[in-house]
């Protein structure tokens, strides 16, 4: 059985969660889900519910109050995802931060790209920073790499 993965809007991961549908796919491989979640927003599913948290904004580009999606966030979302046989991942709309992730995952990791029936069906809008932090988290772009680190730096600078 090949390694799969499954975006979807938070609605929908929600009824996942309630189903035998996440329970089925552990049947026949390991299987985890990713929640991606506003900072702001509480935790929708419990760790011990199969599914992982992270917690990043919807956004492409730094704006002030917003936060973007960095290198530690992407080591940490890649290794827990390479582990897996079957993933769900989900955000609020299903069509940016988790269509990144599936997709990163398919052309990266290899997964097959399923597409949920109650979903969008389009990667055609992903996150393309989710997509180049993932990618230069495992060296895939180490230009997008310097470009992380870079504006840590600077964010720590501003701390201070």
């Amino acid at each position: 059985m090949s390694k799969t993965v499954t975006f979807v809007p938070a609605h929908i991961a929600a009824d996942i969660n309630d189903s035998a549908e996440l329970e089925e796919c552990v049947v026949s491989g390991i299987t985890i889900g990713i929640s991606i979640r506003h900072p702001d927003e509480e935790t929708l599913f419990a760790l011990d519910d199969g599914w992982y948290t992270i917690k990043f904004d919807d956004t492409e580009t730094p704006c002030g109050g917003l936060v973007m999606f960095d290198i530690n966030q992407a080591t940490y979302l890649s290794r827990i995802v390479s582990s897996y046989d079957h993933v769900f991942v989900h955000c609020t709309a299903g069509m940016s931060r988790s269509a990144a992730v599936a997709k990163w995952m398919a052309d990266r990791l290899g997964h097959e790209l399923v597409m949920h029936p109650q979903g969008v069906g389009t990667v055609a809008y992903y996150n393309k920073h989710v997509y180049r932090t993932l990618d230069a988290a495992n060296g895939y772009d180490m230009a997008t790499y310097y470009e992380n680190l870079e504006r840590e730096q600077r964010m720590m600078e501003e701390w201070k």
